[in-house]
């Protein structure tokens, strides 16, 4: 390969006719081996000069490394007094050389080297590194990746043939090259001389935009940069982006939406064939794999996971799927960042959970050093030769609809700025497109955060937000119209949507421009879906999958289902013609399984011990009675709605939870009837019924509660709250917290669901037995129809 033109060339003292045996004692080792045994090193000399671009400025006593593709390090060698190196590069290797001088290690010049039909013990000299080669590294690189066909020496040698000395005069082949070249050695003689130390090939992707450094503002030697850059530009009479755009080659790529799993695994072998399939079929076009979150999700599969640990099977189906990135979403922390951080701890591979707007640091006890291995603020993925930011949004409300306990999340401003500077800090380093995992539940909340922020290419959302139409036939593909939302920009940003479940794949192949900017008429979106077993020709299981996460999954929920919870003395009422209306010795034992967990999970979430508890009757019903006798864990499961978070309601004032009543017992004969734990009330059926209006507010009071007793304390006596009747705190079901008109309050999601409680209540605090004389028929008197009703 030809070295690049300059005014002044060095010689190489003595690399040419070193002998041999003194060659390989300079690489690694001459003779000398254990027990007499010769040792060499094999492979290919690669030799050059680090120098700054202009005449007389040989980068010395840096610091040259040789590093793969994917970044890892192969060989490393000094610079000397005239800037040379030596490194050692195997046969049909591709690699950098990466050259740093001394105490600017972040400050690197790399070329783009290439040994494809040299001989073992060959030489590759003249592989100069400067900042002219760094910017030629960047096109080779990408060509490389996109056709690994590609001769990279000979297409090295054709852009560097299209280049001048820098301030030379002569008239270059190419004034593109010619101008970015340029650039590239003004910006790094300015930071060189600066003592700048800045990642040099992350400020190149700045600079090339538009002329400016708007993430290195900062820098002592920007404005020189600037100026000297603009008179550049201004002589050439062409902007860096165009030169750019004219140079470097255009970026296909596909990504993967797998969507929030909610540790539904049961086809995730299906869907690993189908993933396969999708990846197979995009063929060596770069691929990312991503979801928006809501990994785990409450249920008998997450129970199973939790109680074996080893293996967790949510984070062994992320391994085996090479999901690259994730986000957190609501459903994830129902059992509470501690279970989330089991899940973290328990990833092997190499995805990660990107945590943008929420910081973990203070749940020690949950997001242990072992955990937030997995994590980090935000992603920088490399594919063909581009970095890719990666940047996540969670919901505004989440302390609200899930249990947070310790961590910290951001609301309003503070949010947008969170954000806004993860997607700033990819940016800064190098990032052409940035992609926000948004688990936001809905569109319009995605759009109303888009349109707060600036520089997000592509959004992946949750399943459902928007729906996809799975309902056809079959594997697919099927086309898949995107949704379009505007940034605060104005720019147009298409958002990826997802199926979850494992049961089907959204895949979009993309076409940036070198500058990063999608084209809109490139971009294809269509859908996969997992055809079931019980379809005409169901999809295939992946065997490696099966065999790691489905078939030991299938044995672990079987034995937690037919593991026996215990045994009832009396007859149990589920049936809704007794839930929705009146008291219930079930619905007895639902609330107090709900009052217990969420009072023994207080000192953990940091509440007040709630006195009483509100669960729905809709989360709790069944078609028939439970005949007295033995019955599994799994029959608790089935009995009651899974992912149903229980919460903890402080400072509930006596008019708040007569109020709250009011609604339930309007609700008489709906799924919005309450059962009760630690409490009694006394209604009248025929009494003016609470109305509210759209938003929720009370319009009309209602007057059913007549009486109102927890423990020995009247709440309400004659219709009326009892004056000096204390505040309270409360434990309720999931639909209690979203539906009833509750008030002024604390509220806090304890990381336990219904079902969850149930079954630890069952088992652990009645010792796997139900007594008939603490539930009896009835409900033993909690709700009761007052006297004169």
């Amino acid at each position: 390969m030809s070295e690049l033109p300059r005014e002044r060339k060095r010689s190489l003292p003595g690399v040419r006719v070193v002998a041999p045996c003194l060659l390989v004692a300079l690489l690694a080792a001459c003779g000398g081996g254990k027990d007499g045994e010769f040792v060499t090193r094999t492979g290919i000399v690669i030799t050059g000069v680090v120098d700054d671009g202009t005449p007389s400025s040989p980068v010395a006593g840096g610091i040259c490394r040789l590093a793969d593709l994917s970044g890892a390090v192969l060989d490393s060698s000094p610079t000397d007094a005239d800037g040379a190196y030596l490194l050692l590069l195997e046969p049909d290797r591709q690699a950098f050389v990466v050259c740093s001088g001394p105490g600017q290690s972040a400050l690197a010049l790399r070329t783009f080297v290439s040994t494809a039909g040299l001989p073992q013990g060959g030489e590759l000299s003249g592989q100069d590194v400067l900042p002219a080669t760094t910017m030629l590294a960047r096109i080779v690189a990408a060509e490389v990746a996109d056709d690994p066909t590609l001769d990279a020496g000979a297409r090295l040698d054709a852009l560097a043939a299209a280049l001048v000395p820098f301030d030379s005069g002569e008239l270059p082949a190419d004034a593109d090259l010619q101008l970015l070249a340029d650039a590239a050695t003004i910006a790094y003689d300015a930071l060189r001389d600066a003592g700048e130390d800045v990642d040099f090939d992350a400020l190149l992707t700045d600079l090339y935009d538009d002329g400016r450094l708007d993430f290195f503002a900062d820098l002592a030697a920007t404005p020189e940069i600037e100026t000297a850059v603009g008179e550049r530009v201004a002589a050439v009479g062409r902007s860096l982006a165009d030169a750019v755009l004219a140079t470097h080659p255009a970026f296909e790529f596909a990504l993967l939406n797998v969507g929030g799993a909610r540790s539904s695994l049961a086809d995730v072998d299906r869907f690993a064939t189908v993933l396969a399939a999708a990846r197979l079929a995009l063929e060596d076009r770069a691929t990312l794999t991503l979801s928006a979150g809501d990994t785990l999700g409450a249920g008998l599969t997450l129970v199973a996971g939790l109680e074996t640990q080893d293996p967790f099977f949510d984070a062994v189906a992320v391994d085996a799927l090479a999901i690259d990135a994730f986000a957190i979403g609501a459903e994830d922390l129902e059992f509470g960042p501690q279970v989330y951080g089991v899940f973290l701890d328990r990833i092997e591979g190499a995805g990660r959970a990107v945590i943008t707007d929420i910081d973990p640091n203070f749940e020690p006890n949950a997001f242990v050093p072992e955990a937030l291995v997995a994590t980090t603020p935000v992603l920088l993925l490399d594919r063909r030769a581009r970095r890719i930011g990666i940047v996540s949004a969670a919901p505004e409300n989440l302390q609200e609809i899930t249990a947070t306990r310790a961590l910290r999340t951001f609301e309003g401003d503070a949010r947008i700025e969170r954000i806004q500077s993860g997607i700033d800090g990819v940016r800064s380093i190098g990032a052409r497109l940035v992609v926000l995992l948004a688990s936001e539940r809905d569109l319009s909340a995605i759009g109303t955060l888009l349109g707060a922020l600036r520089e997000v290419d592509l959004v992946v959302s949750l399943p459902g937000v928007p729906a996809v139409d799975t309902a056809f036939p079959g594997e697919g593909p099927r086309p898949l119209t995107l949704e379009i939302l505007e940034d605060g920009d104005g720019r147009r940003i298409p958002v990826i949507p997802a199926v979850g479940d494992y049961a089907g794949l959204v895949e979009v192949a993309l076409r940036a421009d070198p500058l990063g900017e999608l084209d809109a008429a490139a971009t294809v979106a269509q859908i996969r879906r997992v055809a079931t077993a019980d379809e005409d020709v169901p999809t295939a299981a992946d065997a490696d999958v099966r065999e790691a996460v489905s078939a030991p999954l299938a044995t672990a929920v079987e034995a937690l289902r037919s593991a026996p919870a215990g045994q009832s003395d009396v007859v149990l009422d589920p049936r809704p013609a007794t839930l929705f209306s009146e008291g219930s010795n079930w619905g007895a034992l639902v609330a107090d399984a709900a009052l217990f967990t969420a009072r023994s999970q207080s000192a953990s979430f940091a509440t007040r011990p709630p006195v009483a508890a509100l669960v729905d009757a809709g989360a709790m019903d069944s078609a028939v009675e439970l005949s007295a006798g033995l019955f599994t864990r799994g029959d608790l499961f089935d009995l009651v709605d899974d992912g149903q978070l229980l919460t903890v309601l402080e400072r509930i004032t006596p008019t708040d939870l007569k109020r709250m009543l009011e609604f339930a017992f309007a609700a008489r004969g709906g799924e919005l009837f309450t059962q009760l734990g630690g409490m009694s009330v006394e209604f009248a059926p025929e009494g003016t019924a609470q109305v509210l209006d759209a938003d929720g507010s009370v319009l009309v009071a209602g007057e059913r509660i007549v009486l109102v007793r927890i423990g020995d304390t009247l709440i309400v006596q004659d219709g009326a709250v009892v004056e000096g009747a204390p505040v309270l705190s409360l434990a309720v079901s999931e639909r209690v917290r979203d539906a009833f008109p509750i008030g002024e309050t604390t509220l806090t999601n304890i990381g336990a669901t219904l079902d969850q409680a149930l079954d630890a209540y069952v088992r652990n605090t009645l010792r796997g037995t139900i007594p008939g004389d603490l539930y009896p028929v009835g409900g033993g008197g909690r709700i009761e129809i007052a006297e004169g009703s």
